[in-house]
């Protein structure tokens, strides 16, 4: 679950942790991601494609979104170690990571009393979807998730409880996969839940999300090698 800026991916790395990947429920699974990100925090930045995909994840938030520096609040769900927070902040008033994994927002956090921004941009270690008070009744004017909806056991879920975050004017934003229809290595079968996601795909999960899809672009690669990613845009029905 931890996007860690999507540089989550060391699929090259191999995945070798003694978790055994069948029959995964819903809680398994995030509690292998939380194990596999804690574990591997040190690799979200040196992964090849990191430095490329966390600049057109950027790029991309800034293009499809409006953003005020005086008012827009944010909050990345799954931020790893915030540097897709860090990037945007300038952008915008304030930023709250929230990801299960301690050790990735404890780096979140160190870089941002570093760069004195704390009192702006934040992460929490927390797992919302059990912890229902964890955000105490905050709403945000953008949520987004980068390179972490195929982490997901059950998308539409996450979709409708970051919906209940919003804003009646907001946003949720997803950046991940272009589906291509390859099958998901047995590797990662214990921390990969879908492969990529289809134009129809986002439609539906954020319909079953209570929520509207308003933009849906790909976001092309600009580096061999690595994924083509879409940008989906999503508000609240009217």
């Amino acid at each position: 679950m931890s996007s860690a800026g999507h540089h989550h991916h060391h699929h090259a790395h191999g995945h070798a942790h003694g978790h055994a990947p069948q029959n995964h429920g819903h809680q398994d699974r995030a509690e292998a991601n939380r194990a596999h990100f804690n574990e591997h925090t040190h690799l979200f930045n040196e992964w090849p494609h990191a430095k490329e995909r966390r600049e057109r994840t950027i790029e991309a938030l800034l293009k499809y979104n409006t953003l005020d520096k005086e008012n827009t609040t944010v909050l990345e769900f799954a931020c790893g170690t915030g540097l897709i927070s860090a990037g945007i902040l300038p952008h915008v008033k304030s930023v709250l990571g929230v990801d299960i994994s301690d050790e990735a927002v404890k780096l979140f956090n160190e870089r941002s009393e570093k760069e004195g921004v704390l009192d702006r941009c934040r992460g929490i270690a927390v797992n919302i979807e059990t912890d229902k008070g964890a955000l105490q009744g905050q709403k945000f004017d953008m949520i987004f998730c980068s390179s972490s909806y195929h982490h997901f056991e059950n998308p539409s879920a996450i979709t409708k409880l970051l919906a209940g975050y919003l804003k009646p004017t907001g946003t949720l934003v997803v950046i991940d996969h272009l589906a291509t229809g390859d099958a998901i290595p047995d590797s990662h079968k214990h921390i990969v839940a879908v492969q990529g996601f289809s134009e129809e795909d986002m439609k539906r999960i954020f319909g079953e999300g209570g929520l509207e899809m308003t933009l849906y672009e790909v976001i092309r690669s600009s580096e061999e090698g690595d994924r083509e990613l879409f940008v989906a845009k999503g508000v609240l029905k009217e």
